[in-house]
């Protein structure tokens, strides 16, 4: 992912290289070859191995003393899992990217690490938005759900209410509590009301 690319000599001091990285602030040169050839790549994991190995006498060895031997790339098109596979298999840290031109960049243990934080960020934001789209679109439709109980419960109120009274006084004319109505189909009509009251109840 680096935008600069720092280069040794396989002849270069571990002092050259310890300055070099602690100038510039990285952890890892690479080592080419007197064509400029990729042939390594020395991290500061390697060079505390060897003072832990060797003691302060390893000051004054080469980098070609130090450069892991087996040389690992990818190209840009790599992807974070593929570059990953070969990294752990073999147990390093940091993969060269090669481009058309020569050595493009480093993928570090560290890139990927970070690289799949930022992702589970991604996904914890996404999942928290699509949560909250969840709540507010139950609490919607609880409020609706709320709306149409309540109309419901007010319209059956409201019919009710004056159909008890058409139902009562169509019963009481069908069968003439108060007396002879006079025409049998005046009678008739007075039972289709209040059959017709019930139902709608």
């Amino acid at each position: 992912k680096g935008s600069e690319i720092i280069t040794v000599k396989p002849d270069a001091t571990i002092q050259e290289m310890t300055r070099i990285m602690a100038d510039r602030g990285i952890g890892t040169v690479l080592v080419t070859d007197a064509d400029e050839t990729l042939v390594g790549i020395v991290s500061e994991r390697d060079i505390v191995r060897s003072i832990a190995d060797r003691g302060e006498q390893s000051f004054g060895l080469c980098a070609d003393d130090l450069m892991t031997r087996s040389l690992i790339t990818c190209t840009r098109e790599t992807s974070i899992a593929e570059a990953l596979a070969p990294m752990s298999r073999n147990g390093i840290r940091h993969l060269p990217v090669i481009g058309n031109d020569g050595i493009a960049g480093l993928i570090s243990i560290r890139d990927i690490l970070n690289h799949r934080a930022q992702s589970l960020e991604s996904d914890i934001e996404s999942l928290t938005v699509a949560a909250e789209e969840v709540r507010q679109a139950k609490e919607k439709a609880e409020i609706s759900d709320r709306a149409k109980t309540d109309f419901l419960a007010n319209m059956s109120h409201e019919l009710k209410t004056p159909l008890n009274a058409v139902i009562g006084f169509s019963e009481m004319m069908a069968g003439e509590v108060l007396g002879p109505i006079g025409t049998p189909q005046y009678r008739e009509y007075a039972q289709e009301i209040c059959d017709s009251g019930r139902h709608l109840v």
